[in-house]
């Protein structure tokens, strides 16, 4: 199965035409057959996992990437490309299955943030049926004014003695 990783690229545009072109650039580079197979397949995955395309924005991301190695090289040649780029921005940001393992990266502009939480949800309680309820219906038995546990009525208590 492999190690897993969460992610997501988010890339924020000063219009809808340098949007197309960060994405037409990214598509030329999964398709260039200069670079090597590994890079282009992680464009390619990152190009399958849009999220959200809104008019200047688009978003990646995965809740179940392999990130290996070459993953790292690819988000930064995207981040040095948008950095190249006065009307580009973008933040990326990856938590690993280990709680140490994670990574942030951010355009120079600093208009794209992603903020990562880590938590545990719920819980989330089911009901007891009414046949699974255990009531002790044993009136025989009663605090002990010494000791504070549980003995038989008008007897010596087997915990203090008493």
């Amino acid at each position: 199965m492999g190690y897993r990783s969460e992610w997501k690229l988010a890339i924020l545009a000063s219009s809808n035409q340098k949007l197309l072109a960060i994405i037409k650039w990214m598509e030329d580079y999964k398709n260039n057959q200069t670079k090597t197979q590994d890079t282009r397949n992680i464009m390619e995955c990152i190009l399958d996992s849009e999220l959200n395309r809104e008019d200047t924005t688009i978003e990646f991301g995965d809740i179940s990437t392999k990130c290996y190695d070459p993953w790292d090289y690819v988000i930064d040649e995207i981040l040095m490309h948008i950095n190249a780029d006065k009307d580009l921005d973008m933040a990326y940001s990856r938590i690993g299955e280990d709680d140490a393992d994670s990574d942030n990266k951010y355009g120079d502009k600093g208009l794209v943030m992603l903020g990562i939480q880590r938590m545990i949800l719920g819980p989330d309680f089911g009901e007891f049926e009414e046949d699974d309820i255990i009531i002790n219906t044993n009136q025989n038995q009663e605090v002990c004014t010494n000791c504070g546990r549980t003995k038989d009525i008008n007897q010596q208590c087997w915990w203090c003695g008493k």
